[in-house]
Parts: structure tokens; sequence; C-alpha cells
């Protein structure tokens, strides 16, 4: 894990902040210690569900996230909710 991912880790576990990675290392230590986080898919479901952005917004997003080369396991931010 790298300096700035440490450092989040940190803030993480004394501030109880929610760390924003989609670093696998990261995530797994994150997950090995119960400290709050998401990804990249986290914070377009959270721009939705915060009214930043329409259903519609964020899933064009995510399509051209996806045209653009990042992988998901959904095509729809919608299908999130059902795992």
């Amino acid at each position: 894990m790298g300096f700035g991912e440490a450092s989040c880790l940190a803030l993480s576990r004394h501030r109880g902040w929610m760390v924003l990675t989609d670093d696998k290392s990261a995530r797994r230590r994150l997950r090995h210690e119960r400290l709050p986080l998401t990804g990249t898919l986290g914070i377009l479901k959270l721009a939705v569900e915060r009214e930043l952005l329409s259903a519609e917004e964020g899933n064009e997003l995510l399509r051209q996230m996806t045209a653009a080369g990042y992988h998901s396991p959904y095509e729809d931010l919608g299908d999130m909710n059902q795992t």
C-alpha cells in the first residue's frame, strides 16, 4: 500500500471517515479492519441517492466509463440494490 492509501486508512481509523478507493490492496486492508469504504460505483450510486445526479445521468456516466474501459459488474446502478 502506498503513502496515500496508508494516510487514508489512518484517517479512516482515527476519524471514522469513509475511504473512496478502487485500489485492491487498500480495499482488502480496509475490509480487514472493518473500516468504511466505497469505490467508483459507490460514488455514482451515492450521487444519485443524494440527487446530485438523476438515475439517467448516473447510468449514462457508467455507460461512458464502461465504453472507455472501466470494468463494472453492473450495467445499471439500480442493479446494485439487488445485491
